[in-house]
């Protein structure tokens, strides 16, 4: 945070432009495993909403930092099913990106994220969510790389934003159908954003 806060300031002096981008939309979570055959999650609908300060270095090249408050469900089996679980997890996430535009109205974005776990819930089938206790299923933070997509309107803009997560993420230890410990296994996130946003300039004179 202190490092953002003195690229702020250093780059204010510098810089033709500074925005405040505003922004909100849906997750569109799942999981990835390695080491593991036959795991698999149901996608589930999330949201989040975020606050990103972006820094004009040239016509063509910005940086951002994007401040999120980001929930992501899952589901195992079919989601209408009695024996289906829930899972839900809440992060603050961090995601500094380079965006370069590549058309008036269009720019590409890359990035890092990395996630600070609030909370996790569960719940079975139409329940209610409840929050875990005694054992926390999710590690407490989360780092990949994101991708992203924006198309901007005047102050307006939508994009995609993809992330890859490349640090493993579960606390879970995994059996076999012989119950014997299956070593080296990894759940690692994914998650597509959708996300439509405002943004205030402030323009040097």
């Amino acid at each position: 945070m202190i490092t953002f806060l003195l690229l702020f300031v250093m780059m204010e002096s510098t810089l033709a432009q500074v925005n405040l981008n505003f922004s909100a939309g849906i997750n569109d979570a799942n999981l990835k495993y390695k080491n593991l055959e036959n795991a698999a999650y149901t996608n589930g609908s999330g949201y989040f909403i975020g606050i990103a300060p972006s820094y004009k270095f040239c016509e063509k090249v910005s940086f951002l930092v994007d401040f999120q408050y980001s929930n992501q469900n899952y589901y195992t089996g079919d989601i209408n099913s009695i024996t289906a679980s829930g899972f839900k997890t809440s992060f603050i996430n961090i995601m500094p990106e380079m965006e370069y535009q590549v058309h008036k109205k269009i720019a590409l974005g890359v990035g890092v994220n990395y996630g600070l776990k609030l909370n996790e819930q569960t719940r079975i089938a139409n329940g209610d969510w409840s929050k875990t206790r005694g054992f926390e299923q999710t590690k407490s933070t989360d780092f990949g790389l994101t991708g992203k997509l924006k198309v901007s309107h005047k102050k307006l803009f939508a994009f995609l934003r993809y992330n890859v997560g490349l640090k493993n993420i579960t606390n879970l230890t995994f059996t076999n159908n012989n119950g014997q410990v299956i070593e080296d296994v990894q759940q690692l996130n994914r998650n597509l954003q959708v996300g439509i946003g405002y943004a205030l300039s402030f323009k040097k004179t």
